[in-house]
């Protein structure tokens, strides 16, 4: 089995890796694109195995006091092996050290069952489901950063 804490390193992008991540995304979810000012108005982490990028994921903050868990992508090869608890870990981390918004936000397919879990673990509450999605979020104060 793989150990994905080895050999896979997870980085935040950076604004000329977006290219990277919409392709991820193609790739991933060829059926279900997003809107092009998703990924500028979104914070994104690359995952890579070696040179090859093999997950990603976005943090979205353009709301005022919410923050909303973008998109969670992982390639076929990396899928269950816990590389999308990391990412969804990490995105949880950023939140509670580094934003000022209270409210953690996210939705998930009803069908994507690694999701469910991933976001539940993570302690955030399914509050509503519409049109075959499933919304969560968690409500409190973000830790600070310690200085």
């Amino acid at each position: 089995m793989l150990d994905l804490h080895m050999t896979v390193r997870v980085r935040r992008a950076s604004q000329s890796q977006l290219s990277v991540v919409k392709a991820l995304n193609t790739q991933v979810f060829p059926d279900n694109p997003m809107k092009e000012s998703t990924y500028a108005s979104s914070v994104w982490w690359l995952a890579w195995d070696g040179n090859t990028p093999v997950g990603y994921a976005g943090l979205y903050t353009g709301t005022p006091g919410e923050t909303w868990l973008v998109r969670v992508g992982v390639v076929e090869t990396h899928r269950r092996l816990g590389l999308g608890w990391r990412l969804v870990s990490i995105r949880l981390r950023h939140w509670r050290q580094a934003l000022a918004a209270t409210r953690l936000r996210t939705y998930v397919a009803d069908w994507n069952i690694g999701s469910h879990k991933n976001v539940i673990r993570a302690g955030l509450v399914p509050y509503k489901s519409y049109k075959g999605w499933v919304y969560y979020e968690l409500s409190s104060a973000p830790l600070q950063a310690s200085r």
